[in-house]
């Protein structure tokens, strides 16, 4: 169950994040790609891979909106703003 679904995402991960490397995002577009990942730390993971591909950042709330646990958020924050 579980464990392959897990190895399954992050050889997904990789796929994921080459396009990213290819193109910039808005802020709705990266959340609507977090919400076909299934778990949260994949999430994290592309969130601060692509935060520097979101071209309008002040927006970069909404990415928020993608994630399950307040956790996750705090982290991105704490991320974003280099601590």
């Amino acid at each position: 169950g579980s464990i392959n679904n897990r190895s399954y995402e992050s050889w997904n991960t990789g796929k994921v994040q080459t396009p990213i490397d290819n193109k910039y995002f808005t802020a709705d577009q990266l959340r609507d790609l977090l919400r076909y990942l299934t778990f949260e730390d994949t999430k994290l993971e592309i969130a601060k891979y692509a935060y520097k591909k979101v071209c309008d950042t002040k927006n970069f709330f909404k990415v928020y909106d993608a994630f399950d646990f307040d956790q996750s958020i705090t982290e991105l924050k704490n991320y974003i703003s280099g601590k």
